[in-house]
């Protein structure tokens, strides 16, 4: 076990190791203070605990759905379809993909990086990223469940109307300040 600790401490940066020795020293001040403060710090280790287990499993899916994409989708066929040839038609693309992709960021960042380093270009990426964000079909059942009938479909609509140019444009400056960059 402490192999492991070793190789993960070696990986961090001064800065997470210092984020990571700040936490430990703000825990230990809170945990020596009081019994009720005691008491209340082991609850936040445990709560903290208990969310870490369930962000490291999404986040474990997230990877292999990503591995999958990367293994299973040819080079070829992502470069072709957004890469850095593929213009308004990759960002159209990649802005259908990310309003159609279900789950949270453990699922798209992964799927993100599989595609950037199948072929994927930046501008398809950020406009699918904006996408997922902004139009998200698969959130729709959700915001109906929690807003009232008349209005939830108001607001529902209107956001998604309001959301679809964004990650269009957002694709289109994404090419622009790559291309301006590289020259």
């Amino acid at each position: 076990m402490s192999n492991v600790l070793g190789l993960i401490w070696s990986s961090l940066s001064p800065i997470e190791k210092g984020l990571v020795l700040l936490t430990l020293a703000v825990y230990l001040l809170f945990a020596s203070y009081s019994p009720e403060t005691r008491a209340k710090t082991f609850d936040s280790i445990v709560a903290g605990a208990m969310s870490m287990i369930r962000i490291s499993l999404l986040l474990l899916s997230g990877i292999f759905l990503g591995s999958l994409v990367g293994k299973f989708l040819p080079r070829e066929t992502v470069a072709g379809l957004l890469g850095r040839g593929s213009g308004l038609k990759g960002i159209l693309l990649g802005t259908l993909v990310g309003s159609v992709m279900p789950g949270g960021p453990y699922v798209l960042f992964p799927v993100a990086a599989s595609l950037v380093s199948s072929g994927a270009a930046i501008p398809p990426i950020v406009a699918m990223i904006f996408a997922w964000s902004c139009i998200a079909i698969t959130r729709i059942p959700l915001e109906l469940g929690y807003l009232s009938v008349a209005q939830g479909q108001r607001i529902v609509w209107l956001r998604i109307l309001l959301g679809i140019p964004l990650p269009i444009v957002a694709g289109v400056l994404a090419g622009i300040i790559v291309s301006a960059i590289a020259k």
